[in-house]
C-alpha cells in the first residue's frame, strides 16, 4: 500500500467514526456517552492527527530517497 493510500484510508476511517459518533450523540447524551468520547473519542482525534503527521514525514522521506536514489546509483550509501 503506497503511503498516499494509507493517509486517504486513514482519513475515510476517520470520517466514518465522526459521522457514526454524531449518529451516536444525537440519541444518546449521558454521563457514559460523555465518559466515551473524553476517553475513547477525544483522545482518537489526537492520534490520527499525529499519525497524519507521521504519514507526511514519511511521505517526504520516501521522495527524498527516491530523489537520491535515483540521481546517482549508488551515491551516498
Amino acid at each position: 500500500m503506497s503511503v498516499a493510500a494509507a493517509k486517504a484510508n486513514l482519513l475515510d476511517a476517520h470520517r466514518k467514526l465522526r459521522a457514526a459518533w454524531e449518529r451516536a450523540r444525537q440519541h444518546w447524551d449521558d454521563d457514559r456517552a460523555r465518559e466515551l468520547a473524553k476517553e475513547v473519542i477525544d483522545p482518537i482525534e489526537q492520534r490520527v492527527a499525529a499519525a497524519m503527521k507521521g504519514i507526511d514525514h514519511v511521505a517526504e522521506l520516501m521522495a527524498r530517497v527516491k530523489r537520491e536514489c535515483g540521481q546517482g546509483g549508488e551515491a551516498g550509501l
